[in-house]
């Protein structure tokens, strides 16, 4: 005696079947949906197509067919990851950066804080010490700009020295807080890394209201950055 779906694959998978096929049905032209299954090698992803089959105007059969498409999947999930991370740190990209301050700007988090941080001699150790010893000083720069921040703030890499994070719901003395403490944590790296130390230049700004462009308090923030950069180079001379 034959089985019905849900008394072969369970009930919420069988449910889940014959809703495909009533949907394929009313449809009258072929479905394609994908689904996750665990076994017991793993997780793999299995796209199926369904064609419903007419006879005399009514629904006589349905073809179906699966695929295993888990490697395809893991690939465009990796292109997609690539599209918004910075390959060498692993944080955000610019493109990613942008987009959430779009999203940002048309939200209700305000105020919003936005801070720019420059690495500063990158091309003095790469011209002194090698591209190699460059980028792990972007990767130990990126790591404590992590360490130093909250869940909810996003940090990018946005140029090839410089970082952006922004800050939803941080005025700008809770800004000059985790410059603080960004900073704090660099005076302990360079305590016991005396080979490759790290200085980090940075600049602030703040949206209040949400009556400017988030992109132009990143403009001032990257301005007053560049100021912190030219007093840093005065001091030393």
């Amino acid at each position: 005696m034959g089985k019905t779906p849900r008394e072969l694959l369970g009930p919420e998978t069988g449910k889940q079947v014959v809703d495909n096929y009533r949907h394929c049905i009313k449809k009258g032209g072929p479905i394609t949906y994908e689904e996750t299954l665990d076994l017991p090698g793993g997780k793999c992803v299995w796209q199926t197509t369904l064609t419903p089959v007419f006879q005399d105007g009514r629904p006589a059969y349905i073809v179906g067919s699966s695929q295993d498409v888990t490697v395809r999947k893991k690939y465009e999930e990796k292109l997609h990851y690539l599209s918004l991370h910075d390959p060498l740190t692993g944080l955000y990209n610019r493109a990613f950066f942008e987009e959430e301050m779009n999203r940002l700007e048309a939200g209700r988090d305000y105020p919003i804080s936005i801070i720019v941080a420059d690495l500063d001699g990158l091309k003095a150790v790469n011209d002194n010490m090698g591209h190699a010893k460059g980028d792990e000083l972007l990767k130990i720069c990126a790591g404590i700009l992590h360490r130093s921040l909250r869940q909810s703030d996003i940090l990018a890499r946005v140029g090839g020295d410089e970082f952006t994070v922004l800050l939803p719901n941080t005025d700008i003395a809770l800004s000059r807080d985790v410059v603080e403490r960004i900073q704090s944590n660099v005076n302990i790296y360079n305590e016991q890394q005396l080979e490759l130390p790290l200085s980090i230049s940075f600049g602030v700004a703040t949206a209040d209201k949400k009556t400017g462009s988030l992109e132009e308090i990143y403009r001032i923030a990257d301005d007053r950055m560049y100021l912190d950069k030219i007093s840093k180079r005065k001091s030393k001379n």
